[in-house]
């Protein structure tokens, strides 16, 4: 899965936005299971890989996560006590004949979250390989 979180520096600033991501690390933290890893895959991209984990299961954990983000407050302005919420868009994919190793796996996903953010945002996209 991979996981797109944007301009909340540009908006907001970089306390509020280390602030996000310490939220979001929990709630992640939370939902997912002590045999997924959980790593940042650059400024904004946060990959989870779930092992011995079918792609169904795997969307139910990714929807179940954009859930979870959805709901939260994730920052409070403290000037204007503006409460920040976020929304993130999920592109799944998982090993298949097709998909056989990890550039091809992280490729696909990225495809998959581009369906997502193209699509509305604020949503599940599961690759059809």
């Amino acid at each position: 899965m991979l996981i797109i979180l944007k301009k909340i520096n540009d908006i907001y600033g970089h306390t509020v936005g280390d602030e996000v991501l310490q939220t979001l690390s929990k709630i992640i933290q939370n939902v997912v299971r002590d045999s997924d890893i959980v790593a940042r895959y650059g400024g904004e991209e946060i990959v989870i890989i779930t092992p011995n984990t079918t792609k169904e299961e795997a969307a139910i954990l990714a929807e179940r996560l954009r859930e979870k983000v959805e709901q939260t407050k994730v920052a409070t302005i403290a000037t204007t006590q503006e409460v920040v919420q976020v929304t993130i868009s999920i592109g799944l994919c998982s090993l298949s004949p097709i998909i056989t190793d990890k550039e091809a796996l992280l490729e696909e996903s990225d495809q998959s979250l581009y369906l997502a953010k193209k699509h509305g945002r604020n949503r599940v996209v599961v690759s059809n390989w």
